[in-house]
């Protein structure tokens, strides 16, 4: 049996429409990958656009993706 876990990575206070969008919930995105690969889970991240556009995201994402520690959805 199989599982797929996957995260919505999107930013912060997305639905609240009167205020200004920002991504600074990604910096706990670490230890939960930590925490994944603990028990050899290799999790599924579905990121919205403006995660894409964070430098800081961009490079934590590339980086799990490219080491085969997760996948982008």
């Amino acid at each position: 049996m199989k599982f797929i876990i996957s995260i919505d990575t999107e930013g912060d206070n997305q639905w609240d429409h009167g205020r200004a969008l920002t991504v600074e919930n990604i910096k706990f995105v670490p230890r939960f990958q930590d925490l994944c690969e603990d028990y050899g889970i290799k999790p599924t991240y579905l990121i919205t656009s403006e995660v894409c556009l964070d430098a800081y995201a961009r490079d934590l994402f590339t980086g799990f993706i490219s080491g085969g520690r997760a996948e982008i959805g």
